[in-house]
């Protein structure tokens, strides 16, 4: 089987000193990136995302090409104060502005049929795998000419 996540922690301080001249200081931003956990089951990959205090409507999920789901979170400006105007943020700790994750799907994904849910501050996308009948339907066979 595939991975089904790529990230590049292979060389994690030098990805932070790159981060820091392009983004800023990394350390903040790393630290406050949603966890990610990859499940799997006889028939499914889960993917469940924790961004406590987020809503659907702040997550996309798309598919660039038939093997790679980019999953993305904005965060949209909120304040509490009535009067936004005479309103000064004193303190923040738990910003995140934005949030993209690339997936490689493995080659086993039905992707007509992956289905995502909001539960609790927790995303779960859920990845049906095609039986092996479904994978040789689904090859494309190209012509030699």
């Amino acid at each position: 089987m595939l991975p089904i996540i790529k990230r590049n922690d292979s060389n994690r301080a030098a990805n932070w000193i790159n981060e820091f001249f392009n983004e800023g200081w990394p350390m903040f931003r790393t630290f406050n990136e949603p966890a990610v956990n990859i499940l799997e089951d006889n028939d499914h990959y889960h993917i469940d995302i924790a961004a406590p205090g987020r809503s659907k409507e702040d997550f996309q999920i798309h598919l660039k090409d038939s093997r790679t789901m980019y999953v993305t979170l904005q965060q949209k400006e909120e304040r509490s104060c009535k009067d936004k105007d005479e309103c000064k943020v004193l303190q923040r700790e738990f910003v995140l502005n934005r949030f993209e994750e690339t997936i490689a799907l493995p080659d086993d994904v039905d992707t007509e049929r992956i289905s995502a849910k909001m539960e609790n501050g927790v995303l779960h996308v859920t990845l049906p795998k095609m039986d092996e009948q479904q994978r040789l339907k689904s090859a494309k066979m190209i012509a030699i000419d």
